[in-house]
């Protein structure tokens, strides 16, 4: 197949044809292998996924035209997954979304710690006010008392 080069510098697009095959072969692998470990034959995904048996082949050729982001989809919802694409960029954003959502959790583990210590403070503060005001009104009667 003839692609289009990106750019005049050869190394850089031997780098993207290089790219572009090792992501085509990791996802035709990822599709051989949940169709093996499923038990499904190319006319059972095809069958699912509405198209001929001759179209699912071609997606397992070297250079599959037909191989989009979207019949990908369509390929691993057949195969009862959900496909994820993830990139160091992407791993690196989660690591950071995952350590925000940390933080997030600790500030609020931390006001419920002190919404309690609070509670817990307020009761006591009402019951020595009760008591102190129960040990003033005996003094009361002591004096009425006698």
């Amino acid at each position: 197949m003839n692609r289009p080069m990106a750019t005049n510098n050869l190394s850089q697009d031997i780098g993207v044809l290089i790219a572009e095959d090792r992501f085509i072969t990791d996802v035709q692998i990822a599709i051989h292998t949940l169709m093996e470990e499923r038990g499904m034959s190319r006319a059972d995904l095809a069958r699912s996924i509405g198209v001929s048996e001759a179209r699912v082949s071609q997606m397992f050729r070297d250079s599959p035209s037909n191989l989009t982001a979207k019949s990908i989809a369509r390929i691993f919802h057949a195969l009862g997954e959900s496909p994820e694409l993830t990139c160091e960029g992407l791993r690196a954003l989660r690591r950071g979304a995952d350590a925000r959502e940390q933080a997030s959790a600790a500030r609020l583990a931390k006001a419920e710690r002190n919404r309690a210590r609070w509670h817990y403070t307020a009761q006591e503060k009402r019951r020595s006010a009760t008591i102190g005001f129960q040990n003033d009104n005996a003094e009361e009667d002591a004096k009425l008392a006698a």
